[in-house]
Order: C-alpha cells, then structure tokens, then sequence
C-alpha cells in the first residue's frame, strides 16, 4: 500500500521516472532539439498553430452536443416545442453553442499549454514529443 511507512510512494516511483526520462533526453540528444512541428506544421507559434485547429475543435463538438441536447427535446418536451417552435430552437441554439464553446475552448486551451510547456521545457521529460499521446 502507498503512504503506509516503509513502502515506496507512487510520487517517488514517478519522480524516479522522470529523472530517467530526463537522463535518457540528454543521451540521445531529443532535449535539445524543437517539437512544436509535431504539433502545429506550417505556424510558428503555438498559439497560431491551434488558433487554426479551432474550427475543426467547433465541428467535433457539435457533432457531441447536438445530439445531447436534441434528443431530450424531442423525447420528453416534443409538446412544448411543437406549441412554441421559435422559442424551443432558440433555447436550443443557446444550449448547444454554450456546450460546444465550453469543450471547444477547454480542449483548444490544453493542447495549447502542453504546446507551450514542451516548446518551454524543449522537449525535456515526460513533455518530450514521443511521450505525449
């Protein structure tokens, strides 16, 4: 068990880990070297490289929260949306754009700091490029 005394912790297994990413980094030279064509080819920035994969971020999401918050309509308030049609798609065009700006931005905003850290850190440890999934 982790955090009984006399057992390892699993914090130290990872800082253990990491030392070893760190020392096998330098040896083979990938500390040293750019990572950010892995993300974003064709942008010199972070920033610019995912401002571009937004769209594509906007069409996923919509493609989740379409359905998610159609189908409940149609299922348990198809009454009220048949009695007021422009109210309903309104409500419902606010409740998708929110959802989809929310995973939209929350995705955008992650890859960009892992983009960041790794061009920061040049590619050392567990933000190397062949480390990150």
């Amino acid at each position: 068990m982790s955090g009984l005394p006399g057992s390892a912790s699993s914090a130290l297994f990872t800082d253990r880990y990491e030392l070893t990413m760190v020392a096998a980094a330098l040896a083979d030279g990938t500390a040293h070297r750019r990572c950010t064509v892995a993300w974003h080819p064709g942008h010199e920035s972070c920033v610019s490289g995912h401002l571009a994969t937004l769209p594509e971020l906007v069409k996923r999401a919509l493609r989740i929260y379409i359905p998610v918050h159609l189908l409940p309509l149609l299922l348990f308030k198809l009454p009220v949306a048949v009695k007021k049609p422009a109210s309903t798609v309104a409500k419902l065009s606010v409740s998708v754009a929110k959802s989809t700006a929310f995973l939209s931005t929350a995705v955008f905003l992650c890859k960009l700091t892992i983009c960041v850290l790794r061009a920061q850190t040049r590619c050392v440890g567990l933000l190397r490029g062949d480390a990150v999934v």
